[in-house]
């Protein structure tokens, strides 16, 4: 079967930030990447069915021309990612509000803090960080924050306040095991 590809002239959806999960663009509601390519990671069950059965009369017309585009299935986790980019429809907010979220303080994905296997990536340990016992490159840090919790934080004393402080943030540790050198950052929050 030929795989399918984007076509410009036929009615399409764009992603908004251009690139999320590597989606740039919805039509007869498959996900495609910038190059007009099928992006077989986001696929879901429903749609790798429907892309083995063969094509009939109905599924051949472009949409908007009788045929109403499908709503994908997607997981909690891009669930969360479009709701927070509020990218939502109204269908998949309502769907989304049905799904039960991960435990809070775990990863929503159990394989997000495991390395590639290659043994060359280690995991960030926040507590451990945050306590000043372990070091990692900030950009380590600041990806695990965004891997485990959807929050992007782009300064340390933003990461360090949403860990400790926020009320809406995990609360890793509490605020006096937070090492010396991370202590500014929540003084000044208090202050605020």
């Amino acid at each position: 079967m030929k795989e399918p590809r984007f076509d410009r002239t036929r009615d399409f959806g764009e992603v908004h930030p251009a690139g999320t999960a590597g989606i740039f663009y919805w039509q007869d509601g498959l996900p495609f990447c910038h190059e007009g390519k099928l992006v077989k990671s986001a696929l879901t069950d429903d749609m790798k069915k429907r892309l083995s059965q063969p094509a009939s009369s109905s599924a051949s017309k472009p949409s908007g021309q009788g045929q109403k585009a499908s709503a994908p299935s997607l997981s909690y986790e891009q669930m969360k990612a479009l709701a927070d980019l509020d990218m939502l429809s109204e269908e998949q907010k309502a769907a989304f509000e049905s799904m039960t979220a991960p435990e809070p303080g775990k990863p929503p994905n159990p394989n997000a803090e495991k390395s590639d296997g290659d043994g060359g990536e280690e995991e960030v340990n926040l507590e451990l960080w945050l306590k000043g016992e372990e070091n990692y490159a900030f950009f380590k840090v600041t990806n695990a924050v965004f891997e485990r919790y959807h929050k992007k934080c782009v300064r340390q004393d933003d990461v360090v306040q949403f860990l400790v402080l926020t009320s809406d943030g995990p609360h890793v540790i509490p605020a006096v095991q937070v090492a010396e050198k991370f202590k500014k950052y929540l003084d000044g929050a208090a202050k605020d």
